[in-house]
Formats: C-alpha cells, sequence, structure tokens
C-alpha cells in the first residue's frame, strides 16, 4: 500500500503527493479545469503526466467508487486517493485511470 505524503484539499485547488509500493512518487491535482496525475522523479523533480480529465470526467469516476450512502460529502481527492493507495505504480495508476475515463465517457 502506497504512503500519503502530503494531503491538501481546499475548495479551489486539491493536492496529494503519494509515494506508490514500486518507490515511485505521483502528484494528483485537482482544481477547475478537472484532475492531472504526475508521475515525479527525485531528485531532479523531472514529471511525466500519467493522466488528466475534466471535471465530469473526474465526478463519474468517482462516483463509481464511491458509497454515498456511507459520507455522502466526500471529496473527489478523498475518494481517488485510497484507490491510488492500492495501486503498486504509476504505469497501473495510468492504465487503471484510462480505463476508468474510458467506462464512464
Amino acid at each position: 500500500m502506497g504512503t500519503i505524503l502530503v494531503f491538501r484539499d481546499g475548495e479551489r485547488t486539491a493536492q496529494c503527493r503519494i509515494a506508490l509500493d514500486s518507490g515511485e512518487r505521483i502528484l494528483v491535482e485537482l482544481d477547475a479545469d478537472g484532475i492531472a496525475i504526475t508521475q515525479v522523479s527525485p531528485p531532479e523533480g523531472t514529471r511525466r503526466l500519467l493522466f488528466r480529465a475534466d471535471p465530469e470526467t473526474v465526478a463519474r469516476i468517482s462516483s463509481g467508487l464511491f458509497d454515498t450512502e456511507k459520507s455522502p460529502a466526500a471529496s473527489p481527492l478523498q475518494v481517488l486517493v485510497p484507490f491510488l493507495l492500492r495501486l503498486p505504480s504509476a504505469e497501473i495508476v495510468r492504465r487503471a485511470l484510462t480505463d476508468a475515463a474510458a467506462e464512464v465517457s
């Protein structure tokens, strides 16, 4: 299971940095334009975009991962992070979200 390094869930933007089991690090950013998930390679901070989606796609993916009866007020970041923590590598994150976006489109 991955590790949360940073978690910020604000009204206008939300961000989470995760260390995956593989040792790779990802940055999850949500804002009014949707979501961007980037692999960040330390120490130089090289970035590779893994996934990007608009707010509607993020909402559809989130609703498929979440039981609104248990916690109706969860934010998209609060829904997506537990899912992402279970994925072992950046490539699997990319494939899982690309497949999920195709399913909800």
